[in-house]
């Protein structure tokens, strides 16, 4: 987990340790959590996003913080993201995620990492490294696997794999199991699945930072303005789907109707309604049921619209405006449309749909063995 600690305290007051691991072809690192390459190179256009770093840059040559302040930001240049990475070191019964560190040209045998999992460092780590890193020879070199910044945030915000990436055990496991999935016959060239007719550049989605996406900022602006021909009275059927009646070709004597059922006379309690839902895991399923029964959404709150577009996105309450604020279930039938138009969270599903493999996977070889 992330750190509570200032994201603002000063570098100066921090005292930095490092970790310099032996790694072969340290520049094609590949990251074991989703598969795609850790990127390297213009790391000098990092410190462009926040003028705070531009003067410790030009004061110090390096940024020295709190991991926690990266996650606030949402990277604007495309390939920021996938150069920023972590390590998790192996050695026996011992496990250690280390900081955030910057991939760049000084890694050709080396990764450096912040000792410290809450801290980044971000510049050439060789000239701060000299008493201040500890150095793994290579005749004890542990087993190290490198992974992208922003995959290990996705993957502690699903409480099933917070609960197996917080425990040293567990995670020895799941990074072997993650190993294996990498060299599946699908993954030899690590990319993330785009849509047939993407609606960017192709070659520049896979690029975009999948946290904090822009996009849905856009959707909370676009659904707080409110619509001038919806009325009041109009606004719960404003998102039923309707469609025209087709008349049959045959004649109306052929047609024998054996059963009729009358959907709106089904109206359970609204505790039944909440918990049938929960047991829907897609918005697609949930629009579907909801047209079946369109009755059923003046029995659904607000509020279970809004966690449940905050469970799909996994963002945090405090970023979402309030129940109140706008019309959460349009908002949510909008996830699917958002998550095919928007680069960064097409990215965001498909590093999510790895995890949720390797996760099975891991959970089948647990029950086995302890069977």
């Amino acid at each position: 987990m992330q750190s509570s600690k200032n994201p603002c305290i000063d570098s100066n007051q921090m005292e930095y340790k490092g970790i310099s691991l032996v790694w072969p072809k340290s520049s094609n690192a590949v990251c074991f959590l989703c598969g795609i390459y850790i990127g390297h190179g213009g790391t000098d256009q990092v410190f462009d996003e926040c003028p705070k770093w531009q003067n410790h840059k030009k004061k110090q040559g390096y940024v020295f913080g709190w991991a926690s302040e990266l996650n606030k930001k949402y990277w604007n240049q495309q390939w920021v993201w996938h150069t920023l990475y972590r390590v998790v070191t192996i050695h026996g019964t011992k496990c250690h995620v280390s900081g955030v560190a910057i991939h760049g040209k000084w890694n050709s045998d080396y990764l450096y990492n912040p000792l410290d999992e809450h801290q980044f460092f971000l510049g050439d780590p060789r000239s701060i490294r000299d008493e201040k890193t500890e150095f793994v020879p290579k005749k004890q070199v542990p087993y190290g696997y490198p992974m992208h910044d922003r995959c290990w945030t996705l993957a502690i915000q699903s409480p099933e794999q917070q609960s197996i990436l917080m425990q040293p055990e567990s995670l020895k496991r799941f990074l072997r199991v993650m190993k294996e999935e990498l060299k599946h016959e699908h993954r030899t060239k690590p990319r993330p699945q785009l849509s047939p007719r993407p609606i960017h550049n192709a070659e520049c989605d896979w690029y975009r930072d999948p946290w904090k996406v822009p996009e849905v900022l856009d959707l909370f602006a676009q659904l707080s303005v409110p619509d001038a021909e919806t009325t009041p009275n109009d606004k719960s059927r404003g998102d039923i789907i309707t469609f025209p009646r087709i008349r049959p070709r045959v004649a109306s004597r052929q047609i024998t109707r054996r059963y009729w059922v009358n959907t709106a006379k089904i109206q359970p309690p609204p505790e039944v309604v909440l918990l049938i839902l929960d047991h829907l895991s897609t918005c697609t399923e949930i629009r579907t049921l909801m047209w079946a029964f369109p009755h059923w959404a003046t029995v659904i709150p607000e509020g279970y619209w809004r966690v449940r577009f905050i469970r799909e996105l996994k963002l945090e309450h405090d970023e979402v405006p309030g129940k109140d604020a706008l019309n959460w279930r349009r908002a949510y039938y909008m996830v699917d449309r958002l998550k095919t138009t928007s680069g960064g969270l097409r990215v965001r599903t498909w590093i999510e749909a790895v995890l949720e493999r390797a996760r099975m996977r891991f959970a089948n070889r647990s029950n086995g063995r302890n069977r």
